[in-house]
């Protein structure tokens, strides 16, 4: 398969977020291209992992949880998020900005 970049995509395994999936790689430009049963095979491993029970923590006069570890891909310090609160179902839901 050619690449945009006139380069040969080479199969090859990789690992994202601690699970090796099968991806193109461009031989040229490195651009990595994941095929779609790849790609939900890969996030079928990782969403399990992803659900914890977390402890309500005192940060000062606030209350926190923290972020899971496995998440750090996806949250930087600093990063602004949205939390929601649905007081009917008692679950809270946080968004990047």
């Amino acid at each position: 398969m050619k690449c945009s970049c006139g380069g040969e995509m080479k199969e090859k395994t990789v690992k994202i977020f601690g699970e090796m999936t099968k991806v193109s790689v461009c031989n040229k430009c490195r651009k990595e291209l994941i095929g779609l049963d790849e790609a939900i095979r890969a996030q079928r491993k990782l969403l399990p992992k992803i659900h914890e029970k977390r402890k309500v923590i005192k940060v000062g006069i606030s209350k926190a949880v923290t972020i899971p570890k496995k998440l750090d891909p996806f949250f930087r310090t600093g990063d602004k998020v949205i939390i929601n609160f649905d007081p009917k179902k008692m679950e809270i839901t946080i968004r990047k900005e």
